[in-house]
């Protein structure tokens, strides 16, 4: 650690510096609460107060990891805490620390990936990103040097939606902006950019993958942006030869300049590589036309003359009587051209005519006229007895063929409402299935089909309040690990109130809470426990002054000695008295580095079904604390804001009742008082 380093931050033991950026610092440190180590990522303005693209940046940094902070997945870097202290011009989020390498790392590497693995590291990333697309949440710094890859090569993304503002200065290089490579062309125009830009965004790390270079290189920023906007790529097969087979239909798709023809999700990507990582061979769609492609070039070419010999059986099928036209030309006509037909042997025409091939005599060169019709009467007779019968199987059909006329052509107001039933079947069918996601694809397509679609709007409602519950019940997962956590610390140190208190938390959310249903038992045993010994060290100790008393000589110098006997100070029972005019967040105390109060709150009044309108609310909390000097720390989370610490020196007197009142006003300042 260098000797600028801080030795905490906030309630966090920093232990090295591991990386340092235009921004700020990135350190190793400890959380002292559950010993975990944890990544701090600092954010500090380096340069003058008033600049104000870096405030703006600021904010957003804070901003966004906080809606960040919502992530869970397997393959995104987690984010524990954001906090502003505000006072040094410092705030820094504090994320999962991960141990391995990244993919910047790797590249610079002399060995060439092998297919398995470019093609799990792909498929790991799109993955997350999708995860991350489908909560809202769209990276838009995807780049090699922020996929981590663990020594088991787990892949995890970090700084989501941490990595500039959309309206930063193109020209400010290696400030706000960085490396310019990975940037989707609508990015660079400043339009409005979705999740797809993070698909352009893989695209350009898997071709780094697959050539070691960038597909728009550039000596400068202006001709990186360019190309990114307007040039093509250089395909990759031209650069590396023999790529895996089936990669680069991906490949290409992904690097798409217009992001209507990428893939529409993420996670297609990945289903798309496995797909033909499995199949072991390419599976594109061109590649198979053009092995087609020399079957129109035969090694032989029929001649001419064969053609016209093979037509001539066909040209009474027109006539209206199975005779032969007498005007037609005879065939000496067709020795016009005898050397071609002198090289085609008889099977060459057997081939082009399979089905007459035994009746059809050798082709002379030149064809006399009573041949022709040697064949031609029975040929005209059969096509004759194929008519005939066509005819009279329609008849026996019935009069359907005009009871089941051919169905008429759909107009495009009834292939819409086709369509649009169609997607939403399948809408129904995912919602059943739990895939959200894909639903709200199908509703999409349905609403596109007919915009006017009263079942689509239901499914799309129904869809929403689906999502609703999930995400209450998701809310309710993490309020319970998080009270369990603090329930466990207290009670492993023996702070059996605040472990019950905690717990009590849990059971008002999950009443079947197992473990909480048996520590709620334990810390109850072990309050009583202790209140018994406290009952007895008191009974016990007036005692021996009674009885000494007697033996001294002066009275009046024994009075004091019971007051004077009393061993174990009181408890300071400290009442939170807490309220808020924003309507949302989380409130979260320390009583110096112990956690005494973490409770999130949400004020709300229902207006009718499904719709409820934020209001003011009040939470009280009674923690019992050790007298003494203390320093509280207050800090009130809260959606869109900066959390900064509202610090509070005082006095926690022996057996005293003391009241800790902290207000939120609308714009979310935070004032607390110790009384």
């Amino acid at each position: 650690m260098t000797p600028t380093s801080p030795q905490k931050l906030g309630r966090y033991e920093v232990l090295e510096e591991i990386g340092k950026g235009a921004m700020g610092v990135v350190y190793l440190a400890r959380d002292p609460l559950i010993g975990r180590l944890v990544a701090l990522k600092t954010f500090r303005v380096g340069f003058s107060a008033k600049d104000q693209e870096l405030a703006q940046f600021r904010s957003r940094f804070v901003r966004e990891a906080q809606s960040a902070g919502i992530l869970s997945h397997p393959n995104i870097v987690t984010i524990h805490d954001v906090v502003d202290e505000g006072a040094d011009g410092v705030c820094f989020i504090a994320m999962e620390y991960v141990k391995g390498t990244n993919l910047k790392q790797l590249l610079q590497k002399p060995d060439a990936f092998t297919t398995e693995f470019l093609v799990e590291v792909v498929s790991q990333v799109a993955e997350a990103l999708d995860y991350a697309h489908s909560r809202g949440v769209v990276h838009r710094d995807i780049k090699p040097a922020n996929i981590l890859i663990t020594p088991e090569s787990k892949v995890k993304i970090t700084d989501f939606g941490i990595a500039r503002l959309d309206t930063s200065n193109l020209t400010m290089e290696g400030q706000l902006l960085g490396t310019p490579n990975y940037m989707a062309p609508e990015q660079i125009q400043g339009k409005d950019v979705d999740h797809r830009a993070d698909i352009f965004s893989l695209g350009v790390v898997f071709y780094e993958m697959l050539t070691r270079r960038k597909p728009f290189a550039g000596e400068n920023l202006t001709a990186v942006t360019h190309k990114i906007v307007f040039e093509p790529f250089t395909p990759a097969e031209e650069i590396v030869k023999d790529l895996p087979a089936g990669l680069t239909p991906v490949l290409d798709r992904c690097l798409e300049k217009d992001p209507n023809r990428r893939f529409p999700r993420a996670a297609e990507i990945a289903k798309e590589l496995r797909r033909r990582l499995e199949s072991g061979q390419d599976l594109d769609d061109t590649s198979a036309t053009q092995e087609v492609e020399p079957i129109e070039a035969p090694t032989r070419r029929i001649s001419r003359a064969e053609i016209l010999a093979a037509a001539v059986p066909l040209a009474p099928a027109t006539a209206d009587t199975p005779a032969p036209a007498p005007s037609m030309p005879p065939a000496p006509a067709v020795p016009a051209l005898p050397e071609p037909v002198a090289e085609a042997p008889e099977k060459a025409v057997g081939e082009a005519t399979v089905d007459a091939r035994d009746s059809l005599p050798p082709v002379p060169a030149t064809r006399p006229e009573p041949a022709r019709r040697k064949w031609l009467l029975p040929a005209v007779v059969a096509i004759a007895v194929v008519g005939f019968l066509g005819i009279f199987g329609l008849w026996m059909v019935g009069g359907s063929s005009q009871k089941a006329p051919v169905a008429p052509a759909l107009s495009p107001e009834q292939q819409n409402r086709l369509t649009a039933a169609t997607a939403l079947a399948e809408g129904r069918t995912l919602l059943a299935q739990g895939n959200l996601q894909g639903a709200l694809q199908a509703v999409a397509r349905a609403e596109l089909a007919d915009p006017s679609s009263q079942d689509a709007a239901e499914l799309r409602r129904q869809i929403d309040v689906r999502s609703r519950e999930l995400a209450a019940a998701a809310e309710i997962d993490r309020r319970v690990a998080e009270g369990m956590i603090t329930a466990r610390e207290a009670y492993s140190r023996r702070r059996y109130e605040d472990a019950l208190t905690a717990v009590r938390g849990v059971l008002d959310l999950r009443p079947e809470e197992p473990e909480a249903i048996k520590l709620a038992a334990d810390a109850e045993d072990a309050i009583e426990d202790q209140r018994q010994r406290q009952r007895a060290a008191r009974a016990a100790t007036p005692t021996p002054v009674v009885a000494a008393a007697p033996t001294r000589a002066v009275p009046a110098q024994t009075a004091p000695q019971p007051t004077m006997a009393a061993p174990i100070p009181a408890d300071t029972t400290l009442v939170v008295d807490f309220y808020s005019d924003s309507s949302e967040g989380i409130l979260t105390i320390y009583a110096g580095e112990r956690q005494i109060v973490r409770e999130p709150f949400k004020f709300v009044r229902k207006t009718g079904f499904l719709r409820s309108e934020k209001i003011s609310g009040e939470l009280e909390a009674r923690r019992t604390l050790d007298p003494g000097p203390t320093t509280l720390r207050v800090y009130v989370s809260m959606p869109g804001r900066a959390t900064k610490a509202v610090v509070v020196d005082g006095e926690l007197r022996p057996g005293a009742e003391q009241v800790l009142e902290i207000r939120v006003d609308e714009e979310g300042a935070t004032t607390a008082t110790l009384h």
